[in-house]
């Protein structure tokens, strides 16, 4: 029953339509705002619109950073495992974490073009980081890519029948459970809808590539426990490759079922603010950032997809879109109870 859910979430997925929401105002919860809101057609006259030029820049600098620190994390990792001393392992396993999340990162905001590369190069550029950061976390970016611009469409909300990273409304044990399932899912569905066949060959090209990966991970682990002793770099590789591949099985639950957890139709409920965007407190922000990366303000990411994830929690203290927001917090309280 778990594995037929995770071959088929939307099996189990809720055919919502505008008007069957099922939200009452008998307790006077909402205002008449709150109420016009869960009642409109479209939710783009409710969301602030904003100067997408200002919240897309980013500096030379910040876009040389956001694309080197997935390697600046990978090298601390590589000093920390071959430096000899065993208590610092934790720190390395940050590190590795810091390194998937940030590849991770990287793929999306290239997947939706929003980092200012030179026009020069743009096309390729972004071609080729796409492949090198999938790789990084385990991913075939291209296969990623249609999947994720249908869970885009206006049309689709997570929880849906027609989003293809649908996966909400599954129990968090089958997420868990059947991880590289739901994962295989999304390469499927993006080999089969590829848009170009460049996309399907480098999709292809970059899955093999990942498995390769996977392959000499494991042989260099078996490697290891049998006694063999490794270099400083197979070390480093094996150490991050064992630990992408537990990150990659949990991958759906962290990009996909935490961000979307509550969804009810509509673009307030297709996304939420995972933990650090949603809560303040330092250690919150410091943790959610390295556990959810790119997700922490996903809400955001739905409605602006043009904005580069650096630059979403700048745009989440503007004002509009602060109390925007707050539209969010009304309606999943509501609907918890």
């Amino acid at each position: 029953m778990m594995l037929d859910l995770a071959l088929n979430p939307t099996a189990v997925a809720p055919k919502l339509h505008r008007g069957e929401l099922g939200y009452r105002t008998d307790d006077e919860v909402f205002d008449e705002t709150v109420e016009m809101y869960l009642a409109a057609q479209d939710d783009s006259e409710y969301r602030p619109a904003i100067d997408m030029h200002k919240h897309r820049q980013m500096s030379p600098m910040l876009t040389a950073w956001v694309l080197i620190r997935p390697f600046t994390a990978l090298i601390a990792l590589g000093l920390i495992v071959n430096s000899g001393k065993t208590w610092l392992l934790p720190l390395a396993f940050l590190c590795g974490i810091w390194t998937f999340q940030r590849s991770f990162t990287n793929a999306h905001n290239l997947v939706h073009g929003s980092y200012p590369l030179p026009s020069a190069v743009k096309r390729p550029a972004r071609e080729v980081l796409m492949t090198v950061y999938g790789l990084m976390f385990g991913y075939a970016s291209h296969l990623f890519k249609e999947a994720h611009f249908e869970h885009h469409r206006p049309a689709n909300r997570c929880g849906v029948k027609g989003d293809p990273e649908s996966i909400c409304q599954l129990p968090m044990a089958v997420v868990v459970l059947f991880g590289p399932v739901l994962t295989a899912r999304i390469f499927a569905y993006g080999f089969k809808n590829a848009r170009s066949r460049f996309d399907r060959i480098m999709g292809s090209v970059e899955l093999v590539g990942v498995l390769c990966v996977i392959a000499l991970v494991v042989h260099s682990l078996v490697r290891y426990f049998h006694g063999v002793h490794l270099g400083a770099f197979e070390r480093t590789f094996a150490f991050y490759g064992a630990e992408a591949m537990l990150l990659l099985w949990l991958f759906p639950l962290n990009a996909a079922w935490l961000p979307h957890q509550k969804c009810y139709g509509t673009m307030i409920g297709a996304a939420r603010n995972t933990p650090g965007g949603s809560y303040p407190g330092f250690m919150a922000t410091v943790v959610s950032k390295m556990l959810v990366g790119g997700t922490r303000w996903h809400l955001l990411h739905h409605s602006y997809m043009g904005v580069p994830s650096c630059n979403l929690e700048g745009l989440a203290r503007d004002r509009k879109v602060k109390a925007w927001m707050r539209l969010q917090s009304i309606f999943d309280d509501h609907h918890s109870h």
